[in-house]
């Protein structure tokens, strides 16, 4: 392997991959698979072990990836009870012991994981004491305002 010098961005390597899978925005899962696939390739072999010009590729494909990711197989964001209940189980505990070891009534428990009673920011810091992770994990994240592209579109004249 050649060594990297300051400025290179193009090299063989670089033609060698966009010839493989051209950038452009990506238009199907199918697409989305073979960029992953090429993405995953470069990654395995290691960035010290890249070119520049593989390395801009690299950046840029995913960054094209992770636009498709977004528009079409976008992942909620999970809620304060959600997240606790993952906590739980994947630290292969119960809610008597959660409660025991964070200071929460036990009664409260079963009331926040079943959604009767809202989580304040108490319960979420102790709950994260207890897990030893940073209590932003239950914050539930704001909602976006949905806008349309003709709104969008509007809002640009």
């Amino acid at each position: 392997m050649k060594k990297k010098k300051a400025g290179e961005i193009i090299d063989n390597a670089y033609f060698e991959l966009v010839r493989r899978f051209p950038q452009k925005p990506i238009a199907s899962d199918r697409e989305l698979d073979r960029a992953i696939h090429t993405v995953n390739e470069l990654v395995d072999r290691g960035f010290e072990n890249l070119t520049h010009g593989e390395e801009a590729y690299l950046d840029v494909l995913s960054d094209l990836v992770e636009k498709y990711e977004n528009a079409h197989h976008s992942i909620p964001d999970a809620s304060p009870v959600e997240m606790l209940k993952f906590f739980i189980e994947d630290r292969n505990t119960n809610q008597r012991a959660v409660a025991l070891g964070s200071g929460i009534a036990i009664s409260t428990m079963p009331e926040i994981l079943a959604g009767r009673r809202r989580m304040n920011l108490e319960h979420m810091q102790k709950f994260a004491a207890f897990f030893k992770i940073g209590f932003s994990v239950f914050v539930p994240k704001p909602k976006q305002p949905k806008t349309s592209s003709s709104k969008m579109h509007a809002a640009k004249k």
